[in-house]
């Protein structure tokens, strides 16, 4: 039995990604931290911290695609927190910031097929964000140093595209937001719900006046 279970502490798992796709991440995350450190601007290595979730979206696709998608789900992470933090200084808003962008973070990434993460860390940044109170003046700074870690993991995301030997995939058809829409109806339904448990939540944690509310937030999105 002590000896099974000693197995399955040192066994490994073979990651199912290219393990190049996890150095990249900690490229990512040294870059930010060497750039608030040498400085002298730790708000660099928190919010640009935040900033590099934009690698892990990262698929094997090819070069154009790759950079256009994340481009988009950066500049995305990059306005939900930027609207979390605004919703800061109306208390009321927060609520309908969160559902909202989570609605279309949902509706979305479920149409074009971003499955994994998904919109998790979209609603985790803009929950991180109605939870941080930063006078207005900052807010604009604040989010140059999240989109700092956003251009270094488009930066690390154009690299690890050439090391990496796995085939491409096939090209598809490009097809429209309609067709899209028309082949998967419920999307809208599931957004809708999604977005209403995700109002609820952020309700619910500033009314309970919790320490960290984002954490039932967070909670929420990653169970549904």
């Amino acid at each position: 039995m002590e000896h099974s279970f000693f197995k399955e502490l040192i066994h490994y798992n073979k990651p199912k990604e290219s393990p190049l796709r996890l150095i990249g991440a900690g490229l990512c995350m040294i870059s930010v931290l060497f750039t608030g450190y040498l400085s002298h601007q730790l708000a660099i290595s928190s919010f640009g911290s935040l900033g590099i979730f934009t690698f892990l979206y990262y698929q094997r696709l090819p070069l154009k695609q790759l950079m256009i998608r994340l481009s988009v789900v950066g500049s995305f992470l990059t306005a939900a927190n930027f609207l979390g933090m605004l919703s800061t200084h109306a208390a009321w808003t927060a609520p309908i910031v969160v559902s909202v962008v989570g609605f279309i973070g949902r509706f979305f990434f479920r149409l074009y097929g971003i499955t994994k993460p998904g919109p998790f860390f979209i609603v985790m940044v803009t929950a991180m964000g109605a939870s941080t109170k930063i006078s207005l003046a900052k807010i604009p700074m604040m989010s140059g140093y999240f989109f700092i870690g956003v251009l270094f993991s488009l930066a690390v995301a154009f690299a690890v595209h050439f090391v990496e030997t796995e085939p491409l995939p096939e090209k598809n058809t490009e097809k429209t937001l309609k067709s899209r829409i028309d082949h998967d109806p419920a999307v809208v339904i599931d957004s809708l719900l999604y977005s209403g448990i995700l109002f609820f939540a952020v309700y619910l944690s500033i009314g309970l006046q919790l320490k960290n509310p984002y954490w039932l937030v967070v909670s929420c999105a990653l169970y549904i």
